[in-house]
C-alpha cells in the first residue's frame, strides 16, 4: 500500500470481511456478512492511526483496490470499485492525501461503467446513447464513452473526452443518439 511520499505518511490499506454473528447461539443463519476499507497511517511518533474507514454493501465479490498517483504528488492514490450483478453496479471511488488529509476526490455509483487510474489521470469508460437495435438487451448502449480526468491541484477535471458509436448513423455529438435530419 501507498509508502510514504510527496510529503504524505506511510500508510497502509486493507479491504476487509468478515462474518458477525446477529443473535447467540450456534445456528448458521444468525449471521451476516460484513465487508469494507480501512486506511492506516503512520505518525511521527511511529504509532499506526486509523485515518479512514469505509463500510460497503455485501455484493457478489469484495471491492477491488488498485492503486496509482492521480494527484501528481508521488504518493499512490486508491482506487476502490464494488461491481455486483452482470452490469457490473456499484461505487466506485477515489481516495487521496491531499494538504495531509486523506479524502475522497472522486465518487460515483454507475452500471456498465469501467474506471482505471493510469498515466497520472482517472480514466474512464461509460456507456452512452439508447440501444439503437430493436431486440436490444438491457446491457445494449448506442455507443461508448471514453473520458480523461485530471488533477488541477483542487479537484478532478475532465482533460478530454471521446465518444465512439457502434452504428455510423449514430452521432458522437449527440451521445451516440440518432442523428437529427436536416
Amino acid at each position: 500500500m501507498p509508502a510514504a511520499g510527496g510529503g504524505a505518511p506511510e500508510q497502509l490499506a486493507v479491504i476487509w470481511e468478515r462474518e458477525v454473528r446477529t443473535e447467540p447461539g450456534r445456528y448458521a443463519g444468525n449471521l451476516q456478512t460484513e465487508q469494507g476499507l480501512v486506511v492506516w497511517q503512520r505518525t511521527a511518533t511511529r504509532v499506526w492511526r486509523r485515518v479512514l474507514s469505509r463500510p460497503y454493501p455485501v455484493a457478489d465479490s469484495p471491492p477491488s483496490l488498485t492503486t496509482g498517483d492521480v494527484t501528481g504528488d508521488h504518493h499512490p492514490d486508491l482506487l476502490v470499485t464494488l461491481e455486483q450483478g452482470s452490469g457490473a453496479c456499484g461505487p466506485r471511488e477515489i481516495f487521496a492525501t491531499v494538504h495531509a488529509r486523506i479524502r475522497r476526490i472522486f465518487d460515483r455509483n454507475e452500471c456498465e461503467s469501467f474506471v482505471r487510474l493510469k498515466g497520472g489521470a482517472v480514466q474512464l469508460d461509460e456507456p452512452v446513447g439508447r440501444c439503437p437495435f430493436t431486440e436490444g438487451s438491457a446491457h445494449c448502449f448506442g455507443g461508448e464513452a471514453h473520458i480523461v480526468e485530471r488533477w488541477n491541484g483542487r479537484r478532478l477535471v475532465v482533460g478530454s473526452r471521446r465518444v465512439r458509436c457502434t452504428l455510423p448513423r449514430l452521432d458522437p455529438a449527440a451521445d451516440c443518439n440518432r442523428r437529427k435530419r436536416p
